[in-house]
C-alpha cells in the first residue's frame, strides 16, 4: 500500500486543498481516483512518510475508477 495526495473534485474541477489517501494500487498523476462516494485527482504520488504519521493509522482509502 502507498500513499498519495489528491484533491476533491466539484462539477470536474478540482477544488480545496490535498488530502492524503492509502491506495492498494499505483495511480499516475492527474488520474481520478474513488475516495468515498466522491472523485478526486491524484496530485502528488507515494508522498513522504511524514505526511502519513499525522494522520495515526486512520487514513482514508482511494479506490480505483471503473471504466
Amino acid at each position: 500500500m502507498i500513499a498519495i495526495k489528491a484533491r476533491y473534485l466539484k462539477h470536474g474541477e478540482p477544488i480545496g486543498k490535498d488530502y492524503v489517501f492509502a491506495c492498494n494500487f499505483i495511480p499516475k498523476l492527474g488520474d481520478v481516483v474513488k475516495a468515498g462516494k466522491a472523485k478526486a485527482v491524484v496530485t502528488e504520488v507515494d508522498t513522504s512518510d511524514g505526511a502519513v504519521y499525522k494522520y495515526d493509522g486512520n487514513l482514508r482509502v482511494a479506490e480505483e475508477m471503473e471504466e
